[in-house]
């Protein structure tokens, strides 16, 4: 506008005569010659907007020509813009040669006021307006295009800025109701009306062990903040009809208007309850295209009204929010393998830190104020607690240190409580309510002991086989709903893992015993080469439960799917150490190996113990023709095995590489036999320890270990053959072994 009120300026200047006119610019979007700048007289408002087809000005717009208007009052054309013009130029304002910005008309009240070399000077000046508008045109758009990257600038750094706070929130999260009040905080910086009205809603997704109908959806409101209405129950319900049912059952986001929801409500898609916001949003919560909730924000103000601006704001955020409470339920499932490694590691065998570890990791993931770990004695009918707390306080189950106060958690015979129930049944017990406790304690058959009737519990036993060893409980004395059917599956799990290793630090007790015994049998007779040979064997023996201790943590990443396979694979590994203890009784005899068979066999059982360990790849190629080779079956499997498990363990610690067996019929200096390579990307072994691997009693991997390499060099060499050995520290080791080929048993 300014740049035109200088051209009027300017026109009058050059004239001289000129003291009356208007610039008109095309308004493409309906057509319409549109006054930005005007000059003199009294004007009339109806011609403020008009047609490209109507009056002198739409002719010389629609030509692109120039034209001067003696005497206006007999052209028909002439529509009286300004009051007093008796004569008039109009020329157009052109972009390039086809597209037109406007027309420039100069007035005066005589007539015949105007001259050929006045209609150029017009033409000169709207030649330079051109020029002119075109360049204010674009410094606006430019501008206008300016001012809306910053304020879209303004609004990502803000929805980032969400994002990281949510990530930081569920970061520090032991639960997913710590990190809903912070979600809350951050969405009303966003949108700021959602201050006193957000939800989250969450599919429940329960077992039908529980008695769900597996076909029935259910949600609850985990989180939940209305001015007027108060929280809906905290237990399952029937997903419906209502605003964020229908969100959760589209998958879609709702931008609920006074005139949308009219609609729906309508077609009946939508019934709506309780107080009616007067406008409303709701978005899915998605992970990987599947709905895992919903959030919503409302307002009962008549002066907002929810728009794009804020469906994007909080789309955006749903998906740092889907991706948390993903994130959060991960940390659960992660808790529960971390657990099984940890209980079952070789380290780990002593009853009081095994219970006090499933505890500590436990009080991660739900309320553990009050929770008891009770084990059963079957030969003496019998439950005694290994572990309880009370009010977060630790319980000395110790009979003869035990407060008064703690009798309540003395051993007692069996009897009728819900831990005998879980005992008797093989399984869980969840009683989310009071009124659920007292129905089950009003049968004649159950017997409420200390605390008695409780508003939350949830106890699951812990199974090894046809063994219930115990039960794993906890639960709330004042609130209901505290824990959940997921709760109850992690606790199952965890029950899973406890039972075997209590099993196993059980096991190792029993297996150590025979192990001195058998120890102590061969020294006695340890200066007969027979003896030397069982001497051997029973350090085999040692040097297996080591192995087997070490990797009984497979077992636990499979538990929930495979509990019985597992069991019957622990007992399998046991089995085998004993009758290994009880060839000690026998003389060892060589035979023909098939070499085939016993690689693939080797192969097959470590990859066995290690197949859900990420980590680790295990590869081989093995020739199904091999030479047989003459020795002791037991010693040389164990030899090769050492090998093996070497190079595992190496993969292991640098956490992820590949384990390779290769073998194959060679000849070495004109002897026939097999080749067996097997290579790992491990951490590989320094030079200083190159020299040292074979020494008896050397190790990197702690007491008790040492003797397997010795001991695989000692036999491979009685049965004429060689072993080398190559490494490079930081990548891998490459152990090589040549076994003469069998000339048959004389």
């Amino acid at each position: 506008e300014r740049i035109l009120d200088n051209i009027f300026k300017w026109t009058l200047a050059l004239m001289g005569k000129a003291s009356l006119g208007e610039i008109r610019l095309l308004d493409k979007e309906t057509n319409e010659l549109v006054v930005r700048a005007s000059q003199g007289g009294v004007i009339n408002p109806d011609y403020h907007r008009i047609s490209i087809d109507e009056g002198i000005t739409g002719w010389v717009a629609r030509n692109r020509r120039s034209m001067s208007v003696p005497d206006v009052s007999q052209d028909s054309r002439y529509l009286a813009f300004i009051e007093g013009t008796k004569s008039e130029i109009a020329v157009p304002i052109m972009k390039g040669q086809e597209e037109i910005f406007g027309v420039f008309n100069i007035e005066y009240p005589k007539i015949s006021a105007f001259t050929d070399e006045d209609v150029r000077l017009a033409e000169a000046i709207a030649d330079l307006a051109s020029i002119a508008i075109e360049n204010a045109t674009l410094y606006e758009e430019i501008q206008k295009s300016r001012d809306e990257l910053n304020l879209r600038v303004k609004e990502r750094t803000a929805e980032l800025k969400a994002a990281y706070d949510i990530s930081e929130a569920t970061h520090h999260a032991k639960k997913l109701e710590d990190i809903y009040p912070k979600i809350h905080e951050i969405i009303k910086k966003l949108i700021p009306s959602a201050e006193n009205n957000f939800q989250i809603g969450i599919y429940d997704y329960t077992k039908e062990s529980f008695n769900y109908d597996p076909f029935v959806k259910t949600r609850t409101f985990p989180y939940f903040r209305d001015e007027f209405e108060s929280a809906p129950p905290s237990k399952p319900v029937h997903i419906e009809k209502g605003l964020s049912d229908y969100v959760l059952q589209t998958g879609e986001p709702l931008l609920g208007t006074p005139e949308v929801l009219a609609e729906l409500s309508a077609q009946k898609k939508i019934k709506r309850i309780g107080k009616h916001s007067k406008s409303w949003l709701g978005v899915p919560l998605k992970t990987q295209d599947k709905t895992i909730g919903v959030m919503t924000v409302h307002s009962y103000d008549e002066d907002v009204i929810y728009g794009k601006e804020e469906l994007d704001a909080l789309l955006f955020v749903s998906e740092q929010v889907a991706m948390s409470i993903e994130r959060v339920r991960r940390k659960k499932e992660k808790a529960v393998l971390t657990l099984g490694k940890v209980l079952t590691s070789s380290a780990l065998r002593n009853e009081n830190e095994l219970l006090q570890r499933i505890y500590n990791n436990a009080s991660e993931l739900m309320d553990t104020d009050n929770m008891y770990i009770a084990l059963y004695d079957s030969q003496k009918n019998i439950v005694r607690f290994g572990l309880a707390y009370k009010g977060g306080r630790k319980i000395n189950t110790n009979m003869e240190e035990m407060e008064e106060e703690e009798k309540g958690y003395q051993p007692r015979p069996f009897g009728k409580g819900k831990t005998e129930a879980i005992i008797q049944s093989r399984k869980p017990i969840f009683h989310p309510t009071k009124a659920d406790a007292e129905a089950w304690y009003n049968r004649p058959e159950h017997y409420a002991y200390d605390p008695g009737i409780l508003p939350s519990w949830v106890g699951v036993p812990m199974i090894i086989g046809d063994k219930v060893l115990g039960v794993i409980a906890t639960y709330h004395p004042e609130k209901e709903y505290v824990y959940s059917e997921s709760d109850v599956e992690i606790l199952q799990a965890m029950a899973n893992i406890a039972a075997i290793a209590l099993e196993n630090a059980r096991l190792y007790r029993e297996l150590e015993e025979r192990a001195d015994k058998l120890r102590a049998a061969n020294r006695e007779i340890a200066e007969k080469e027979e003896l030397l040979t069982r001497s051997m064997l029973a350090s085999d023996f040692v040097h297996d439960l080591n192995n087997l201790a070490g990797t009984i943590p497979v077992w636990a990443n499979i538990l929930k799917e495979k509990t019985e396979d597992l069991i019957f694979s622990i007992q399998r590994d046991v089995n085998k150490l004993l009758r290994e203890g009880e060839r000690l009784k026998k003389p060892a005899l060589k035979e023909d190996i098939d070499m085939s068979a016993l690689l693939q066999s080797l192969f097959n059982n470590i990859r066995l113990q290690y197949y859900a360990n990420a980590e680790i790849e295990m590869r081989n190629k093995i020739s199904e023709d091999l030479h047989s080779v003459q020795a002791v079956k037991a010693h040389l499997s164990n030899a090769i095995s050492n090998v093996i498990q070497n190079g595992v363990e190496s993969v292991l610690e640098k956490r992820a590489g590949t384990v390779k067996i290769k073998a194959e019929n060679h000849t070495e200096n004109d002897h026939d036999g097999v080749r067996i390579e097997i290579t790992d990307m491990g951490r590989g072994i320094s030079e200083e320890n190159m020299e040292k691997i074979f020494e008896h009693d050397f190790t990197t991997r702690g007491e008790g270990r040492g003797y397997g390499l010795w001991r695989t060099k000692h036999t491979i060499e009685k049965y004429s053959g060689r072993i080398r050995v190559s490494s490079q520290e930081g990548k891998g080791t490459s152990v090589v072994i040549f076994l003469p080929r069998s000339k048959g048993i004389h």
